[in-house]
């Protein structure tokens, strides 16, 4: 029985370093507006090299936009988020409120920032 058992966890184990030892295959990330203006240096039409720099100036342009709106929407999405917990915890506490936290009194916190100052100092 011992047998069989070792037996089994010798065959996990090395089916486990099997597959643990397989590489994964390395992506490659390539700039694509850095190939397209290789591309567009290789053109030899002046006619089509203007039409794609105002292209490439365009789409650099688009992008900005893009990159704009999506910060002004995630900065959005935080305030909304924010503010709903706050609403959540309000109604929490409000429906259980011995469960609040207590708020720090003055005295004792200052008392408390004078002993660990005591502590430091010594």
């Amino acid at each position: 029985m011992s047998r069989i058992f070792n037996s089994i966890i010798f065959t996990i184990v090395i089916f486990n370093l099997i597959i643990s030892s397989e590489k994964e295959l390395e992506k490659v990330d390539v700039n694509q507006i850095q190939n397209w203006e290789k591309e567009d240096k290789k053109i030899q039409d002046p006619k089509l090299q203007k039409l794609l720099e105002e292209l490439r100036n365009n789409f650099k342009n688009d992008r900005e936009i893009l990159k704009e709106e999506f910060k002004k929407n995630i900065e959005l999405l935080k305030q909304d988020y924010k503010d709903k917990r706050k609403k959540i915890k309000k109604k929490y506490y409000k429906e259980n409120p011995e469960k609040k936290p207590q708020k720090i009194k003055k005295n004792k916190k200052l008392n408390s920032m004078k002993k660990t100052k005591k502590k430091l100092d010594n």
